[in-house]
């Protein structure tokens, strides 16, 4: 068996000695590359350039001793073996060395000896290279029993543990990804679950709940049971759009591939997503994502909530109990109290845009809605329709192109939030509900036959009237339409999108007295 390729450092000042010591070493061991220097100063470099099997050391070197240069010479191959060698047989020489770490002591008479140099070499080497194989065994049995330590056994996701570990950390500067979200799943009535199918059925749910996340979570995102049927991602993303839509996915597959027995009838999740600078991850991060989740589960679950929606819910019924207020008046008062915090495109939404809105609507409507009552509610809902815009992002609502369907989906959002926004500062249950279908179209409004004397919904009015200030006003994705083109616009979705009733009087009045943005 051939022997291993050694490279052996000599530090050696004696010209004589160095050949003696390089014969004593070399002699038929071609596999030995030795290197040469004759200098505390040359050691440390040659050390600093290439490593090393094995170091030896004349203790009395030129301008210095083994001893001097030893530390500095452990700090750049500290676990090379070295020896040190002198001609002389002071025990304090010694002494002095072995207290310096090193492997070995060799006085140069018995150095030259046939083979005895080389036996004491090998014999470093093979220590010091059993010593790294340990090592390396005992962090593998480390790393291994430190996973352990931070999976959880059920799932094989992290557990609490790893994750709070993990947003210990200080990423300040050390992070060159800008923006992390943080998102919370609680799966829906999973109490039920334990209770009616055993915890066997429960276990089994979990297990596929974290598969499905597991494979929709990338190598770098940490996924964790957080603990119960409550699960963590935190991932790095670009947006609050992209990790609502992220989540938004994740919600419908644990939703469509999560199997139970019968009579179950599938699982959903609630899920809350708080979306921040990298280098503010913490455990708070961790509540506001929790507390996102928890406005999910109050307000109908199988849903995705964010902090934003959170805060302005919080906010809302702050404001409810302020006694001689009405619903407009409360709903003008959680706009204002938030204004700071809002992007020019929410302003306009919920502001001028809705005032626009319920102007066309109070015009449009009064030859159909003949009931004050109603007719009130029809006003509060037109003028705020688009006020749960307040939870939906500023850099969605300002897209300067069309929407894709993750967009689209969180665009819609805006319907139900708002109408529980309605809700809690007081509005009637018809008002709530015309803002909440206020996007439905007209088909999916109504799935009956049609009758003649059938009287528009108040969401059907509000949607249409919504659509014509908008195509007069433009959008950041499309230039305002000229009012020919709006009845164009129209009479092409009518009965689809759009309402007849409501379409045949918009006609009317432009014909009357022509529409203006």
């Amino acid at each position: 068996m051939a022997s291993k390729h050694r490279k052996i450092l000599l530090a050696e000042d004696n010209a004589d000695h160095q050949q003696v010591l390089l014969r004593a070493l070399t002699r038929d061991r071609d596999y030995i590359q030795m290197t040469v220097v004759s200098n505390g100063q040359q050691l440390l470099a040659a050390a600093q350039q290439e490593a090393f099997d094995c170091i030896l050391i004349d203790f009395n070197l030129d301008q210095c001793s083994a001893p001097d240069v030893i530390p500095r010479l452990n700090q750049l191959q500290d676990r090379v073996p070295k020896i040190v060698l002198s001609a002389s047989d002071d025990q304090r020489i010694v002494v002095e060395s072995m207290r310096c770490g090193v492997s070995d002591f060799l006085n140069k008479v018995e150095a030259i000896e046939p083979g005895v140099l080389w036996r004491r070499v090998e014999k470093a080497i093979d220590e010091a290279e059993h010593q790294q194989r340990e090592r390396r065994k005992a962090n593998r049995r480390l790393r291994m029993l430190r996973k352990e330590a931070e999976l959880d056994a059920l799932t094989g996701l992290y557990n609490r543990r790893f994750t709070e570990r993990f947003l210990s950390k200080d990423r300040r500067g050390q992070d060159r990804r800008a923006n992390a979200c943080v998102v919370m799943i609680d799966l829906d009535n999973f109490k039920t679950i334990n209770d009616t199918l055993g915890h066997d059925a429960g276990d089994s749910a979990i297990r596929q709940a974290a598969r499905i996340i597991r494979e929709h979570t990338q190598p770098n995102d940490i996924a964790a049971r957080w603990g119960g049927e409550e699960f963590l991602v935190i991932r790095y993303a670009p947006s609050l759009t992209d990790s609502w839509i992220w989540a938004d996915e994740l919600r419908r597959k644990i939703k469509d591939k999560i199997v139970l027995p019968a009579p179950a009838n599938g699982l959903t999740a609630s899920i809350g997503v708080d979306f921040i600078p990298t280098s503010d991850l913490c455990e708070e991060t961790i509540s506001r994502a929790d507390r996102a989740m928890y406005h999910a589960k109050d307000h109908g679950r199988d849903r995705v909530s964010t902090w934003a929606m959170a805060v302005t819910a919080s906010e809302a019924m702050t404001i409810q109990s302020y006694p001689n207020q009405t619903p407009r008046s409360r709903l003008l008062m959680l706009r204002d109290r938030l204004h700071d915090s809002l992007g020019e495109t929410q302003l306009d939404h919920t502001g001028l845009h809705g005032h626009r809105v319920r102007q066309m609507v109070e015009r449009i409507a009064s030859p159909l809605i003949t009931d004050p009552a109603i007719a009130e509610d029809l006003a509060l809902a037109a003028e705020f329709h688009d006020i749960g815009k307040l939870g939906i992002p500023e850099e969605l609502l300002a897209l300067p192109r069309g929407l894709t369907d993750g967009e689209r989906r969180l665009i819609n959002e805006h319907g139900r939030f708002g109408s529980e926004l309605l809700e809690i500062c007081g509005a009637s249950e018809r008002a709530v509900r015309a803002v909440a279908r206020h996007h439905e179209s007209f088909v999916d409004a109504v799935t009956t036959s049609i009758s003649t004397n059938r009287s528009p919904s108040l969401g059907g009015i509000i949607g249409v009237c919504d659509a014509v200030v908008t195509m007069l006003s433009g959008r950041p994705y499309a230039q305002a339409k000229t009012p020919v083109e709006v009845i164009t616009e129209l009479k092409e979705h009518r009965g689809e999108q759009f309402d007849p009733i409501i379409v045949d009087a918009i006609r009317l009045f432009n014909h009357q007295m022509p529409l203006a943005a």
